[in-house]
């Protein structure tokens, strides 16, 4: 059979190329994005809900700003994620192109330091250390226990700018809420003797983790010299999903600043989700305390969502006062579903035919998403999905084509050897790999084209990149060895944190039971709680279907659930009830029903 070469990332990139020829000019920008786009201010605030249209007023800001004078290469443009950092450069380039010398940096946080760090190494003919990915591998072979969690506890003090000796008692009881660790089994002692030698470890081996990387770029914007060297280059520093920055990430945005840089961030308070690895949205919500005189701007229109998804969405996160509220100019062509099964087992048959019906309907399996707050509920859905032959995804691209996997694992044995330390290491080892395997056919030359193809597109998109993170660029090959069937034949399974950033045309949010949504019932992580649960109904752009089962599988025993108390605040919103539980009667159901729809259902044209 002739291979069919499918590159993922590269078609992502020309859909991108191609949607930014359709140039969108501050004319077709609402007030909103208007002001953000053209706003004089030198510290401004760009608070943007789901769905406003951020990235696009990203890329006018950059624009505009280019424009009235500022170079693009004194533009740092910091995502949260990779795959947004792809996104941003692809549309982009078409405003500055890979042929152009001057172009803004993009990427996330850890690879603009990493490239920071490379660059200061190579200037001042040091060494710098090796990163690895995996820190908790070195506590596993110290022996230490629940290594995995001990290596997420650590982290998490390293984002808080903690060392070793900043750990008390009070602390402590901190640090394993956010790590999940029952406090008897791990003392102050204990945690204090396996971070100084994990850290022992790590400096012995001439190693650093991805926290170390920042706190060594903070480390070095500590020297005035060098920080007035960072703050004369880059003149302008743009910062996306500021909602999720650390203690770590606001040292050193503040020390690229100083006192007359200029910033620019993007975020929005409902959607911070990540205080487990120690971020929070105080930074954003008070960004006019750390940055005096600092604009801002809200981008309160959806665009994204029907209307009726966005009040069943806002309903867990309401406004403060009616300045924040949300404006949905789509109307709904069909309402909000909730759905209520016996058993896990017969809502993942059920959520099986709600991804048949919809696809039925014309609907594309790569346009439908399932999201689940644990782990541990996808198995269910996996199963029940092999049963009816329906491809699923699990928040990441897998190769799966015998061939394309054979010259991967090929690839990552030899990356594994060498630990490339920039991208050229990583092209002699797919030349490396090519040798390899030997005599190619059709199949592998046609493989191997596509590698080269999509490193070229990275290098182009990404040049600050080449002697830094080689990670982004690890992720970015994988993904371009991907098949068509894996990437667009079936549907998504993703957590709620994995689905942030990601919207669907059909999204079943499943398991809405106490215990489940929200997952914990403290005060502080139930606020959280509540957020995550927006995030994944937010997600949805046409049809929107939540779950739950009365009996579900935890932990191996079979459990009778209650209904999720959030369900109480968007009862007044859904448009189908299962009138055997008890949140309205009968004659209540169908009077809401008929309103509902009066207010949000419209005839498809």
């Amino acid at each position: 059979m002739k291979y069919e070469v499918t590159v993922y990332l590269t078609c992502e990139y020309r859909e991108y190329m191609h949607e930014a020829e359709n140039v969108v000019t501050i004319g077709d920008l609402d007030d909103a994005q208007r002001a953000a786009v053209t706003s004089t201010a030198s510290r401004l605030c760009i608070v943007a809900s789901a769905g406003s249209g951020k990235t696009r007023v990203i890329v006018k800001r950059i624009e505009h700003l280019c424009e009235e004078g500022l170079l693009p290469n004194h533009v740092v443009t910091i995502t949260f994620t990779r795959k947004a950092g792809f996104e941003l450069a692809a549309r982009l380039a078409k405003s500055f192109p890979p042929e152009t010398r001057e172009r803004p940096f993009v990427g996330t946080l850890h690879s603009f330091a990493m490239s920071e760090l490379s660059s200061y190494h190579d200037e001042n003919r040091s060494r710098m250390r090796t990163l690895i990915e995996h820190s908790k591998s070195v506590l596993e072979q110290q022996k230490v226990a629940q290594a995995s969690k001990v290596a997420r506890a650590i982290s998490w003090c390293k984002t808080r700018l903690m060392v070793p000796e900043d750990v008390t008692d009070d602390a402590m009881i901190a640090i394993c809420r956010h790590a999940h660790i029952h406090p008897r089994t791990l003392s102050r002692e204990t945690f204090v003797a396996a971070w100084k030698s994990y850290q022992h470890e790590c400096s012995k081996r001439g190693v650093m983790d991805y926290d170390d990387v920042l706190n060594e770029y903070c480390r070095r914007l500590g020297d005035k010299s060098y920080a007035q060297s960072r703050q004369y280059l880059y003149r302008h520093i743009f910062v996306d999903e500021f909602q999720d920055t650390t203690p770590l990430h606001m040292e050193i945005y503040r020390r690229l600043v100083g006192k007359k840089g200029s910033l620019s961030v993007v975020g929005d308070p409902d959607q911070s989700i990540f205080s487990f690895a120690g971020s929070s949205d105080v930074y954003l919500n008070h960004f006019a305390d750390y940055f005096p005189g600092a604009h801002s701007v809200f981008l309160n229109t959806n665009y994204r969502s029907t209307r009726a998804n966005v009040e069943v969405a806002r309903c867990l996160v309401p406004p403060i006062d009616k300045s924040q509220e949300i404006t949905a100019p789509r109307a709904s062509t069909i309402l909000p579903q909730v759905h209520v099964f016996s058993d896990h087992e017969a809502e993942a048959a059920g959520i099986m035919h709600i991804i048949s019906s919809a696809h039925a309907r014309g609907t594309e399996l790569k346009d439908i998403a399932v999201l689940v707050r644990t782990n541990e509920q996808k198995n269910a859905f996996v199963t029940a999905a092999a049963k009816l032959g329906i491809g699923v995804t699990r928040g990441r691209h897998v190769v799966t084509d015998p061939v394309a996997a054979n010259v991967w694992a090929t690839i990552v044995s030899l990356r594994k050897k060498r630990r490339w330390k920039s991208i050229y290491d990583a092209l002699d080892d797919i030349d490396g790999a090519q040798t390899i395997v030997g005599e190619l056919d059709e199949e592998h030359k046609g493989l191997f084209r596509a590698l080269r193809m999509a490193a070229r597109e990275y290098m182009e998109l990404f040049p600050h990149d080449r002697h830094g993170d080689v990670s982004g660029f690890f992720e970015y090959m994988e993904s371009s060895l991907s098949t068509q069937t894996d990437t667009k034949s079936g549907f998504s399974l993703l957590t709620f944190h994995q689905a942030k950033g990601l919207e669907f045309h059909t999204v079943i949010v499943a398991g809405f039971e106490k215990g489940l949504v929200p997952l914990y019932q403290d005060r502080v992580r139930k606020k959280e709680e509540a957020r995550l649960a927006y995030v994944a109904l937010s997600r949805a752009i046409e049809e929107l279907h939540i779950t739950r089962a009365s009996v579900r599988l935890r932990h191996g025993n079979s459990m009778v659930q209650q209904p999720s108390e959030f369900l109480a605040s968007i009862k007044d919103h859904i448009s189908e009830l299962d009138l055997r539980n008890d949140i309205y009667t009968a004659d209540e159901a169908i009077k809401r029903i008929a309103d509902i729809r009066a207010k949000h259902l419209t005839k498809k044209s």
